[in-house]
């Protein structure tokens, strides 16, 4: 594995702001991440669809302590909702199954 594309975790930070046109905007800390970044294997893509869910990317983690449950995760100025996290047993990587959300906010 090669981890050499970088994402960004995000993390709320404080309550959501109203904007002056009434729109509610939340604010993330964005923490920086080295991982690897790979299409959703059609098994994953079949399972979510089932449930409604459509997944994008998997993006691997090298070390799964890396990870804190975030909910959203910003790659290549996208920002997406992360549908499952998942460690497998007796490795150190942590897989997260995203759907595409929007295009970032810049900042």
């Amino acid at each position: 594995m090669t981890f050499d594309s970088l994402i960004y975790l995000l993390t709320p930070d404080g309550e959501p702001v109203i904007t002056a046109g009434g729109d509610r905007l939340q604010l993330y800390k964005k923490e920086e991440r080295l991982c690897e970044v790979n299409s959703v294997k059609m098994a994953e893509t079949y399972k979510a669809l089932a449930v409604g869910l459509q997944p994008e990317i998997v993006i691997t983690l090298a070390d799964k302590d890396e990870y804190a449950g975030q909910e959203f995760l910003e790659y290549e100025g996208y920002e997406y909702t992360v549908l499952r996290a998942y460690a497998p047993p007796e490795k150190r990587t942590l897989e997260i199954i995203a759907h595409k959300k929007r295009r970032a906010a810049d900042g």
